[in-house]
C-alpha cells in the first residue's frame, strides 16, 4: 500500500493493487480467467490504471511486461539488464525517485502497511465477518416475527 500511495503522488496515478479487487469484486473474475490462462481483457481491467502493485498483478508481470514493453518493474532483488530496481519502502523517495527520473515530492514518504496497521485491519475484518452473520440473523428472525404477528391478525 505504501507503495501504491507513493506511485500515485509521483503521478503514476492510479495505481491498480489487491485492495481494487475488495472494490470491484467484478474484477475477480478477469484474475482466475488469466491464472488458467484464458483470454483475459487486460485492457478492460487494467487499461484505466498508470501502474500496478502488489497481488495480483505482480503475478501476471510478464504478461504485463509483453503489453507494455516501456513499463518498469520494482522488485525486492536487482538485475541491472531487466529495468529493475531493487527496493524496500523503509528506503523513502530517493531511490524511487532516481529510479523512475522523477523529482523528490516535498512531502514524507507514505508509511500506510506497518505492523500495526496490518494487525487493525485483520481485526476490521474479523469483527465484520463475526457481525454480519449475527445482524443477518436478527434480520431474519425479526422478519418471521412480522410475518407471525401478521398472520395471526
Amino acid at each position: 500500500m505504501s507503495l501504491k500511495v507513493a506511485l500515485e503522488t509521483l503521478g503514476f496515478s492510479p495505481c491498480y493493487h489487491m485492495v481494487e479487487v475488495f472494490e470491484h469484486p467484478e474484477h475477480a473474475d478477469f484474475w482466475l480467467a488469466a491464472w488458467r490462462g484464458e483470454p483475459a481483457d487486460w485492457d478492460g481491467v487494467l487499461g484505466g490504471y498508470e501502474a500496478a502493485v502488489d497481488w495480483p498483478a505482480c503475478t501476471f508481470y510478464e504478461e504485463l511486461m509483453q503489453r507494455n514493453p516501456e513499463a518498469k518493474v520494482i522488485l525486492t532483488v536487482r538485475d541491472p539488464q531487466d529495468r529493475l530496481l531493487v527496493y524496500e519502502v523503509k528506503e523513502g523517495w530517493e531511490p524511487l525517485c532516481e529510479f523512475l527520473g522523477v523529482e523528490v515530492p516535498d512531502e514524507p514518504f507514505p508509511r500506510l502497511n506497518d505492523t500495526a496497521e496490518m494487525r487493525r485491519r485483520i481485526r476490521t475484518v474479523q469483527a465484520i465477518s463475526l457481525a454480519v452473520p449475527a445482524v443477518l440473523a436478527l434480520l431474519g428472525v425479526a422478519v418471521l416475527a412480522l410475518l407471525w404477528r401478521r398472520a395471526g391478525q
